[in-house]
């Protein structure tokens, strides 16, 4: 080709309008694990966390938040925008030994997205199916993992509270030095910085603290060396690592210069001991008091203006998988969950929806039903089938302290048909006192395997 035509030829590719960038925000979803409403700075709680109380100034703190009181049915909730109820994964969270997993056919959050441009990434805990190959965040819409599959992890070995290794990047095991949620961190930064400037991403943060096992760098519980209590000093400790990997990961987010919907909130209220906090709210994981369904939840959206300080409207996790596609490009008709974006931005009525949640344990199966300011709350012995009903003004009593139900006889027996149509929908129509998900102990015959990322 001659001189003046390959000049002719570059200089009309040249002229060409360039491929479009996709416009639609980034996305950093931040889920904590076993986070209370009492354990936050500015409810009280010890803990340093400067970088959650900036995105909490920035943002919207949403302060009547729930999600499920365990945390695979959030992450159901949370993947996938629909009800645990509806895929068989209600009552309690996947244990090592569980061959069920989230349902393959299900289309995911990350799946959704990615068909609308998004690159995706999961940094963290998964806890949503760990038995087979197709159940991991992989083959679940996500392009990049990091982390591990099981409920909880060893912060320094990266082994399974149960056995085995559980620490991966996309599918191959990694056997590495370092405190897990710094590792999270340092791996997110360098996602970001990798991600294609031209595209979205999507990053879904699950952190695996403040869940046991209690550990922490030591010059970080040297912070809270006047604690009386040694394990809360750990406590205390591993929510700072938190914020500080927070901090990390949002200062790569903004280094992109793209605007950006970050959402923070807990996967469950806190569990039992070692000073976790529930503020003035009855109840802690794994149950249906508010104290197990409420957790803190901060929304910030670089493009909102006015965006109020507080919301208190009933919300829920299903309402943030809403959102999430709504800002996605995506449309969230369909699922139960209601954009909150146009409530908070624009100052639009929200819809009002009946809340349903439910848990068990080897004692009870426990239940909550929500409308309005008014809580319905079913307690059934797994022994010998002794029923509690509740019922409770939350905003005349959001402790939960004074029970109504044989004042509003009409309106318990309303709530409890509800429920019953409710809990028909899960696989295989239970009955209240039936809970075909509720697992027990490990099999005895069981054993860990060596290597969670090759266990199928």
């Amino acid at each position: 080709m001659k001189a003046s035509s390959l000049f002719f030829v570059l200089a009309f590719i040249a002229c060409q309008p360039s491929a479009p960038e996709n416009s639609s925000p980034d996305i950093l979803l931040i889920l904590a694990d076993d986070l209370g409403v009492g354990d936050m700075s500015w409810a009280g709680g010890e803990a340093r966390m400067p970088r959650l109380e900036l995105l909490r100034s920035q943002g919207t703190e949403l302060t009547s938040f729930r999600t499920f009181p365990l945390c695979t049915p959030t992450r159901v909730a949370l993947m996938t925008g629909k009800s645990p109820v509806d895929l068989g994964l209600l009552y309690s969270p996947l244990r090592p030994w569980d061959a069920r997993g989230l349902p393959t056919e299900e289309i995911t959050l990350a799946e959704r997205l990615q068909k609308k441009g998004y690159e995706t990434a999961l940094i963290g805990k998964w806890h949503l199916g760990h038995e087979k190959k197709s159940m991991h965040p992989n083959q679940q819409g996500f392009q990049h993992f990091y982390g591990f599959l099981t409920g909880a992890i060893d912060y320094w070995s990266h082994e399974s509270r149960d056995g085995g290794l559980d620490w991966q990047r996309n599918g191959t095991s990694l056997s590495e030095k370092g405190y897990a949620t710094r590792l999270f961190a340092k791996e997110a930064e360098s996602w970001i910085a990798s991600a294609p400037k031209e595209k979205p991403i999507f990053l879904y943060l699950p952190l695996s603290a403040p869940h046991i096992p209690l550990q922490a760098p030591s010059e970080t519980v040297e912070h809270y060396k006047t604690l009386a209590n040694k394990e809360h000093q750990i406590y205390c400790a591993m929510i700072e690592e938190m914020d500080s990997a927070i901090a990390k990961v949002l200062k790569a987010t903004k280094a992109r210069k793209k605007e950006t919907l970050i959402i923070f909130l807990g996967d469950n209220g806190p569990a039992r001991g070692h000073g976790a906090r529930t503020g003035h709210l009855r109840g802690a994981k794994g149950s249906t008091f508010e104290g197990g369904l409420r957790v803190p939840a901060l929304l910030s959206f670089s493009s909102a203006e006015n965006l109020p300080a507080t919301f208190s409207k009933n919300t829920d996790v299903l309402d943030f998988a809403a959102t999430l596609l709504a800002v996605g490009g995506d449309n969230p008709e369909g699922l139960p969950g209601r954009n909150l974006l146009p409530p908070l931005t624009k100052g639009s009525p929200l819809s009002s929806r009946t809340q349903f949640f439910a848990a068990c344990s080897p004692q009870w199966t426990t239940y909550a039903v929500i409308k309005n300011s008014w809580k319905y709350v079913l307690r059934i012995h797994r022994d010998n089938g002794l029923e509690k009903e509740l019922y409770y003004s939350l905003i005349d009593d959001p402790a939960e302290k004074n029970n109504l139900a044989e004042t509003y006889k009409n309106e318990v027996e309303l709530l409890r048909e509800q429920l019953t149509q409710w809990v028909r929908r899960h696989p295989g129509n239970p009955d209240l006192s039936l809970t075909p998900d509720c697992n027990g102990p490990a099999p005895k015959d069981w054993i860990p395997p060596k290597d969670w990322a090759t266990y199928r």
